[in-house]
């Protein structure tokens, strides 16, 4: 879970929660079909009701602008993400790219880049 000293702007993090499918109309190739658990992110707007974090690969997607994490009380901690290095984001981002599942590197799920 993310700490509330960590939820500041452009803080690095991790989706924690179930995988959920992303729906485009019309669908784009390349893009994530998927944000699955270990997604990477940025905080956007880290206010603690509603945190708000761009998703690699879908950031012009409701995940990433309408879709908020809240901490579970004030000052309490925020599930659904995780803290994630400047390197790991990275890592995970450079998977997606290649059409690879961010947190594992296994194949990628489908409608992910590269398949």
């Amino acid at each position: 879970m993310l700490q509330q000293e960590l939820m500041v702007l452009g803080q690095y993090v991790a989706y924690t929660g179930e995988d959920v499918p992303v729906r485009e109309e019309p669908p784009r190739p390349g893009r994530p079909s998927t944000l699955c658990h270990g997604h990477p992110g940025r905080i956007t707007d880290p206010m603690q009701e509603h945190i708000i974090a761009d998703w690699v690969g879908i950031e012009d997607t409701p995940f990433s602008w309408a879709n908020g994490f809240s901490v579970t009380y004030r000052g309490g901690p925020c599930p659904g993400l995780d803290p994630l290095t400047e390197q790991e984001y990275e890592l995970r981002k450079d998977r997606i790219a290649r059409g690879l599942h961010p947190f594992t590197g296994a194949n990628a799920v489908e409608g992910s880049p590269g398949q």
